[in-house]
């Protein structure tokens, strides 16, 4: 992963954004990400170390993309900070900032849950996209239920009709094995 890619669009963390941020931040706020219903946000994370969190979400998309795209949620911990770990690089700057962040488990905690909302939100958009694409090359009504489209998944799967591009599922027979 090239270093300059993922540092182009991180701003500085000596911006008036930042330490506006840092002033006006409740020490309660870090509280807030254990609510499940809150939503990760990279402004919950404290200014000195939303560098390195972007760049570890960064990472982990990569890692999602390439490696493994369903890693175990009971490795969060471990995926996110080998991930941020990895981001920084050789980077000595932000290796001290790193050190500073195993010091302080609130703000680890806090990255790590930002880096690691990456995985949700990566495998949302796949999804989303495999059945925009499905649907519309299989040619499959959006009002196909569940049952059905498991149904016809299946017989996509075992009898390899997949292969057929211009494959119309509502006429689904057999006799398209024999034209394969």
């Amino acid at each position: 992963m090239p270093k300059m890619e993922v540092q182009e669009d991180v701003k500085p963390i000596t911006s008036s954004a930042a330490l506006s941020h840092s002033a006006s931040c409740p020490a309660s706020r870090s509280a807030s990400l254990s609510v499940k219903s809150q939503k990760a946000k990279l402004q919950d994370v404290p200014p000195d170390f939303s560098i390195i969190a972007s760049m570890g979400q960064k990472a982990l998309r990569v890692h999602v993309a390439t490696i493994d795209a369903f890693p175990s949620a009971n490795t969060k911990n471990e995926v996110a900070w080998f991930c941020i770990v990895d981001a920084v690089g050789d980077s000595q700057v932000l290796k001290e900032h790193l050190e500073e962040l195993k010091g302080d488990e609130s703000a680890k905690e806090q990255v790590i849950t930002y880096v690691w909302s990456a995985c949700a939100q990566l495998r949302g958009e796949l999804i989303a996209k495999a059945k925009q694409k499905v649907v519309s090359s299989y040619s499959i009504s959006n009002a196909t239920s569940t049952k059905d489209l498991s149904g016809l998944v299946m017989w996509l799967i075992k009898t390899g009709a997949f292969i057929q591009g211009d494959l119309d599922l509502k006429v689904k027979s057999d006799y398209l094995l024999l034209i394969h």
